[in-house]
């Protein structure tokens, strides 16, 4: 008997839904200790020059992603997911393009340093099948919300780190709310620190657990004491579709048309002063975009292909400096990333890819997510900033891999965020008067 327990208690600790939950958090919680000197350089109002950054500590992320893949290595339908004819042909196909780009970039004299650097936006793409996994397991659900508590005690950690930043740092990157500096946390920038958090948020509203609404707004608050201008418009977007779902469908409607009036007004509020801590006047980044497109796109085939893959990366940058090559620039969007990189063609295969994940998947967040990183994607290039980079590449596997649910809930997935309003509930079971399998179910063990 005593044995039994034993084996079953092992079992339930060794896991794949027990220990890749772990795993995915220690690896987000990697960001707490790999840019700490330049975090440090901050909170003593010096900005650490490009090109002469230790690089020593970032090191640990590949060897954070190197560990979580080599567990998932080890399980048998993670390999059936490498396997999956339409996997190996989607790999292949986008391999020989981007084998192509890189002898491109050597042909422009590159080191191959550059284009190796460029290709960085891949490094995460192991865990997009780790994501897919997780989605397909028999108590996947609950494995992604052990991620999001789990990941509570990083944000708690930035958390605090903020609130201290924004009381007593120097103002190195304008103001915060409190009279400090803007929040910066363990990041080389309040925008890396906020856009983060963002996606904590992301993590905590499609993990559907009403025990994380505090920690969500909690994230709120950090974020405006960042000052980030994108991880609060981001933040809004989430609120308004956990708001939107709540609502009745004339409520629902009328609210829509309201939508360009309400997306105006979180980008000013997120564009004045009280919030981003400093004068902002007009956008700065469509002058710089234009003046980068006249300068580097001479011809058609810089515009179907780029004009060297890495210019843009900011790996590049921190390794050799701002002006190390000719038509090198620090990329501050996804959108010029991929022209300089992958051309116009590179750009619409990405635009097409997020528009098949959305029509196939299934799950009910899927319009928030697509929309959460097409505007991520603006002014940051999010395939790049860490662990922005590896939470959203699990999201859209998880997105991409939820399986279809045979639910009885009201369309558009009201019911989903019933604990936040007065969401419509799922039918009762005239025989045995319980819910049937919904992920808001009260009679489910994550629930309990």
């Amino acid at each position: 008997m005593l044995l039994e327990r034993w084996t079953g208690w092992s079992q339930r600790i060794l896991s794949p839904e027990s220990v890749l939950p772990v795993l995915l958090a220690l690896l987000v919680s990697v960001a707490l200790v790999v840019t700490l000197p330049q975090a440090y350089s901050n909170w003593e109002g010096t900005r650490e020059v490009m090109g002469e950054q230790d690089f020593g500590l970032r090191l640990l992320r590949e060897l954070g992603v190197s560990i979580v893949v080599l567990y998932c290595l080890l399980l048998r339908r993670y390999w059936d997911i490498l396997l999956n004819p339409a996997v190996v042909s989607s790999i292949a196909v986008v391999g020989a393009y981007v084998i192509f780009e890189v002898m491109y970039a050597l042909e422009r004299n590159l080191p191959l340093v550059v284009p190796l650097a460029g290709l960085r936006v891949f490094e995460y793409l192991p865990l997009l099948f780790t994501g897919i996994m997780m989605a397909r397991m028999p108590q996947g659900e609950q494995a992604f919300r052990r991620l999001a508590h789990y990941v509570c005690l990083f944000v708690l950690i930035e958390g605090v780190l903020g609130v201290i930043q924004a009381l007593y740092s120097p103002h190195l990157y304008g103001v915060s709310l409190l009279g400090g500096g803007r929040a910066f946390g363990t990041f080389v920038s309040p925008n890396a620190y906020g856009a983060t958090l963002a996606t904590c948020v992301l993590l905590f509203a499609m993990s559907n657990c009403a025990r994380l609404r505090l920690w969500l707004f909690l994230c709120v608050i950090f974020i405006v004491l960042s000052g980030s201008r994108t991880a609060f418009v981001c933040t809004a977007l989430v609120l308004f579709f956990i708001g939107l779902r709540s609502l009745a469908p004339w409520e629902r409607v009328l609210t829509l048309l309201l939508t360009p009036f309400l997306l105006g007004g979180a980008l000013w509020l997120g564009s004045s002063k009280i919030v981003s801590g400093r004068d902002i006047e007009g956008e700065g980044r469509l002058e710089a975009w234009a003046d980068l497109l006249t300068n580097n796109v001479q011809s058609v085939w810089n515009l179907l292909f780029g004009w060297g893959l890495g210019l843009g990366s900011n790996t590049v940058t921190v390794l050799f400096g701002n002006d190390a090559f000719t038509g090198q620039f620090t990329s501050d969007s996804l959108y010029m990333y991929l022209l300089n990189g992958f051309g116009l063609i590179g750009l619409l295969a990405y635009l097409i890819a997020l528009g098949w994940v959305w029509r196939r998947s299934h799950h009910p967040d899927k319009t928030l997510f697509i929309l959460f990183l097409l505007l991520a994607g603006v002014p940051f290039n999010a395939w790049e900033m860490f662990p922005q980079n590896a939470l959203l590449m699990l999201l859209l596997g998880y997105v991409v891999g939820y399986p279809q649910r045979d639910t009885a809930r009201a369309p558009s997935g009201i019911s989903r965020y019933s604990h936040y309003g007065n969401g419509a509930q799922p039918s009762v079971s005239p025989v045995t008067g319980a819910h049937p399998r919904h992920p808001l179910s009260p009679t489910m063990e994550s629930r309990r």
